[in-house]
């Protein structure tokens, strides 16, 4: 099915999307409405009680989600980190039948979880908002740039698969998409012997990671959450967030050391003097994938109110 696979930089792959959704429209309509109702806001679904009878149901709609799924779960293994394509085939609809369709394509791709704790809704809107003064915010929440990290590295089970699906691009010049293979920074430390310290001190050490207030468990701006893991791991392989593992050093300052700082430090290093960071500015109706076990992700800041990005996070199933 995706028959055209270039390779961008290492780990990262950029594919052609066969165009199926209009022979398939109705069909994927009718199962989204027989599970939550026609007047369903598709912003606001959650999580379905009859989820494994949804999957099946999408699968028979449109065979071809099953064959993408299939095919973008054996990629994002050993040689893909991450994967994109330009034109996923959405445009020409209106935002809740594109909403609808990208709910049924997260059922296809995995597990989908709540993307906050209160609403539990599927689908996230990416896009800049007014913040409080003391609102913790996540990248999702804001224009700024977006350092190098993986998502939910603050919850105890981070999803395996992440998907964005671009509504509308930024069109001042910012918002550029970064990827980079994890693996591939961990064999540039393993390098010389202050990185073999750092990756040994980053396998063993349990660090706090502050949780966004968005995603806490009364998503209000006074609740100080954190969690504990180390940076390196077998599953995942990586969890990093540079701003969260910060917050979390300040609210429990007993896990700060110098040791920790430096080999922090270390790793942002190689992350930045990497070269094989791939860059791209994703026009509307792209969409990506990454193995979030393992790719580390970024965005350059944007000044355009108007860019809307739609995200989901999957377990594999």
């Amino acid at each position: 099915m995706l028959n055209t696979i270039q390779e961008k930089n290492p780990g990262i792959g950029q594919f052609d999307m066969p165009q199926f959704w209009a022979a398939r429209l109705q069909s994927l309509l009718e199962v989204f409405d027989s599970y939550y109702g026609e007047d369903a806001d598709p912003s606001l679904v959650s999580h379905h009680d009859k989820e494994p009878r949804f999957r099946l149901d999408v699968y028979d709609a449109a065979p071809e989600l099953l064959q993408l799924a299939s095919e973008i779960h054996e990629l994002l293994g050993d040689r893909y980190c991450a994967l994109v394509t330009l034109n996923f085939g959405l445009s020409a609809y209106p935002l809740p039948i594109q909403r609808k369709l990208l709910l049924c394509t997260s059922l296809a791709l995995g597990s989908p979880t709540p993307t906050d704790q209160i609403s539990q809704r599927i689908l996230w809107d990416v896009k800049a908002r007014p913040i409080s003064e003391n609102h913790y915010a996540t990248f999702s929440e804001h224009s700024a740039e977006a350092y190098f990290h993986t998502d939910t590295q603050y919850f105890p089970d981070p999803e395996k698969y992440i998907f964005m699906y671009t509504v509308c691009a930024a069109h001042c010049g910012g918002g550029v998409s970064r990827f980079l293979d994890s693996r591939r920074v961990k064999d540039q430390l393993m390098a010389h012997s202050d990185g073999r310290d750092a990756c040994k001190l980053l396998e063993m050490e349990e660090l706090p990671f502050r949780i966004p207030s968005s995603f806490t468990t009364s998503a209000t701006a006074a609740c100080s959450e954190v969690t504990f893991s180390p940076i390196f791991g077998d599953v995942p392989h990586i969890r990093f967030r540079k701003d969260t593992l910060s917050e979390g050093l300040r609210l429990r300052p007993e896990y700060d050391s110098q040791e920790v700082r430096r080999a922090i430090e270390l790793l942002e290093q190689a992350i930045d003097a990497s070269v094989d960071t791939f860059s791209a500015w994703f026009p509307s109706d792209s969409f990506s994938i990454v193995n979030n076990h393992v790719a580390l992700h970024a965005r350059t800041a944007f000044s355009d109110a108007n860019r809307h990005l739609i995200r989901a996070r999957m377990q594999a199933i």
